[in-house]
């Protein structure tokens, strides 16, 4: 691959002007008090609850889990922090950091991205799928319906750097599940993912750019009053992952009258095994008991029998006056059955 410098101090000064000097710039938005977020370790997985309202805008709730592995993989997006810092960045840095250049400058490419990091939105895709198929919804709701899952999920301003990488703003979909939130861009990769295993879609989908602000587009044809921009003769409806208002498909939260620059995304279509796929995807393993290991934050593992037989393991920690749970907790009756819990910092959590 060519070895060739990218001017990176005049892509810096591209990024501020980029995104700090418009008006349109969006605001920033607080997680709807409805919203629910949780995520924990158990057994050598992360358990993951995320509660919204949907497109009936009814609590709805998207329960699954992750090998700790994935979950904490440094790989995929961003350059090293140490050659970001250097000025020294190749083109064979940005590509191996996921992105692309384009004149002098890099860009993150977004088609690698959304196919590196999709496997871990097949739970999404998987609510999503069955509840079109259950509710018999027409394409325009089924963009509704996502919009709702990610219009709610907890929005924040991604850092220009995450451990030890720069990433500019983006934070990689593994990030987003152990970190809680995502911003504009994040949502709008997110959504494109789901999207891309649906013959439907796949195809027909765009990152949409303007300053300050990132949306997705979907070649359809547009409703009266939807809005749309047109790139190399498509029409791509303007489509908000973002904002407690949670926008309709085909409005916007500001104008977006300026700069606007059109990205389509070229997604190969990948099939998900539904049927043979669990409603709750779940790497943990369903061990009858708990090791010192699954004990989060150097935690103690506790076991003692009540007097009715119950054998009882739970985690505890000592918060500086006394020990509290803090982790998983397993309670085997004399029958067999089992009961597992969760508690973070002595209050338990639904997980």
């Amino acid at each position: 691959m060519k070895n060739k410098y990218v001017n990176f101090l005049s892509y810096l000064l591209f990024l501020i002007v980029w995104t700090s000097t418009y008006a349109e710039r969006p605001e920033l938005y607080d997680k709807p008090p409805y919203v629910m977020i949780q995520h924990a370790k158990i057994n050598g997985a992360y358990k993951f609850n995320y509660r919204y309202r949907n497109l009936l805008n009814e609590e709805d709730k998207i329960v699954w889990s992750e090998s700790v592995n994935n979950i904490l993989s440094n790989d995929g997006l961003g350059i090293a922090q140490y050659i970001v810092d250097s000025g020294n960045v190749t083109e064979e840095d940005a590509v191996l950091g996921m992105y692309k250049v384009v004149g002098d400058y890099i860009q993150v490419d977004y088609t690698r991205f959304i196919h590196h990091y999709r496997p871990l939105m097949i739970p999404f895709y998987l609510k999503y799928y069955k509840d079109a198929q259950k509710l018999k919804l027409s394409r325009y709701e089924k963009i509704e319906y996502l919009l709702r899952i990610f219009q709610d999920y907890p929005y924040g301003l991604i850092p220009q750097t995450y451990e030890g990488k720069f990433i500019n703003g983006i934070l990689p979909i593994n990030a987003v599940f152990k970190e809680g939130y995502a911003d504009c861009d994040t949502k709008s990769l997110m959504m494109a993912m789901v999207l891309s295993y649906d013959k439907d879609f796949y195809n027909r989908l765009a990152m949409i750019l303007v300053p300050g602000h990132a949306l997705l587009g979907i070649n359809m044809l547009a409703k009266p009053y939807q809005k749309t921009v047109r790139y190399l003769g498509r029409d791509y409806i303007y489509t908000e992952p973002v904002g407690t208002a949670r926008t309709p498909l085909g409005q916007t939260n500001s104008p977006y009258s300026n700069s606007i620059n059109v990205i389509p995304l070229k997604l190969v279509h990948e099939k998900v095994d539904v049927k043979n796929s669990a409603s709750e995807i779940d790497h943990s393993s369903s061990t009858d008991s708990l090791k010192d290991n699954d004990c989060p934050d150097g935690g103690l593992l506790i076991e003692f029998e009540t007097v009715t037989g119950d054998k009882n393991q739970f985690c505890q920690k000592n918060d500086g006056v006394k020990f509290i749970n803090h982790g998983p907790a397993l309670i085997k009756s004399q029958n067999g059955d089992i009961t597992r819990k969760y508690f973070k910092d002595g209050v338990e959590i639904d997980i």
